[in-house]
């Protein structure tokens, strides 16, 4: 296949074309008129064309350390472990409390199971930090423990699904709704309430229009409490069984190795050239300095000497000038009379020397008269 852009002419530039009209237009000298350039089929084909085969590569599976309620809840619904990893990663205050006291997913009964991340949730929940509180009952081994990974995984990824669960609402009332508090101080820290009194007519109204907003949005807004009400829900099924549990968790696929993770600058650049292309500097008529050339360039002004009585603005603003000049285009010459040329440098605009500038220092310049 082949990519056509169409667009309209002068007015109709704004209007949305027709199937009709597409297919009118495509029809003789348009398939040639309209096609895209060699280039973009090429960046198109070149990015699908690695598909379905990047699904797979895509995804990292690894063996994490969590309580039997995560355990069944990933084995009903494994696609909730994106929504845990983003609810781990934006936690604030009150999501820590939850994490303090984990009332859904206490740490006491744990199993191991197999997850599969894709890698940038994995790289997400890898390196935010999370030191657990031992009196919630957490106990990690030591950092050389072969399972210690597992471990801190699993606790991040449990965390995550209490902040979920402790978003789930139970009950219809605003008034108990965190969403709708944090919301509502929101509001009022921004002069939303113009100063009315609780209770006026003003005030009623306006936070009627901030409640009717909230109960409208407040699925796209941060909280999630269907996803919260869905983990809650399979809790309280109850119909899974830890011991069966613990028994899969004896037999699970091998993890991935992640060294992926790490990689060197050379390797960084080779990706982004990959995906982006190679990228030069370059002034507008082409002629910027090598890297050489401007290195020594700036050894030079960096170099120059500053006198007694300040910095020589000449000598300074020539280097300077020399710098700058060389990553902009050639001007066209201007003609100037010699008298505007040779001006007087202004000294009411001293600039500071280089921090590392030799001074040359005179003692005898402080003898006593």
């Amino acid at each position: 296949g082949e990519l056509y852009l169409i667009g309209g002419e002068g007015e109709e530039e704004e209007e949305e074309l027709s199937f009709e009209r597409v297919f009118r237009e495509l029809k003789g000298d348009g398939r040639t008129r309209y096609v895209g350039s060699k280039a973009i089929q090429g960046c198109i084909e070149a990015r699908i064309g690695e598909f379905p085969d990047r699904i797979e590569d895509s995804h990292h599976r690894t063996t994490l350390y969590v309580p039997v309620g995560v355990a069944a809840v990933l084995k009903e619904n494994p696609q909730l472990v994106s929504a845990a990893v983003l609810a781990f990663c934006n936690r604030d205050s009150i999501d820590l409390k939850a994490c303090r006291a984990m009332r859904y997913f206490p740490p006491e009964s744990c199993v191991y199971v197999s997850v599969v991340f894709t890698k940038c949730l994995y790289a997400m929940l890898l390196h935010n930090s999370y030191l657990p509180d031992r009196r919630t009952g957490w106990s990690l081994p030591l950092a050389t423990d072969p399972n210690y990974k597992a471990h801190v995984l699993g606790v991040k990824l449990a965390c995550g699904f209490e902040i979920l669960a402790s978003q789930a609402k139970t009950s219809q009332s605003l008034d108990t709704d965190k969403g709708w508090k944090s919301y509502f101080e929101s509001l009022s820290s921004k002069g939303y309430f113009q100063e009315n009194i609780e209770g006026s007519q003003e005030y009623t109204r306006l936070l009627g229009i901030a409640k009717e907003y909230y109960q409208e949005n407040k699925d796209s807004m941060r909280f999630t409490p269907k996803i919260g009400e869905e983990i809650v829900s399979i809790l309280k099924r109850n119909d899974y069984d830890p011991e069966e549990l613990r028994k899969e968790g004896l037999d699970l696929p091998s993890p991935d190795d992640d060294s992926w993770i790490n990689i060197s600058p050379e390797e960084l650049d080779q990706m982004l050239t990959k995906r982006y292309g190679v990228r030069t500097l370059l002034s507008l008529n082409g002629n910027a300095p090598s890297p050489e050339s401007f290195t020594a360039m700036m050894s030079e002004f960096l170099d120059r000497k500053s006198e007694f009585d300040g910095v020589d603005q000449d000598a300074a603003a020539v280097a300077a000038a020399e710098l700058v000049e060389s990553f902009k285009p050639t001007k066209p010459k201007r003609t100037k009379s010699k008298s505007k040329a040779d001006h007087v440098p202004n000294h009411n605009h001293v600039q500071p020397p280089p921090l590392h500038a030799p001074i040359d220092f005179d003692p005898d310049a402080f003898g006593s008269t």
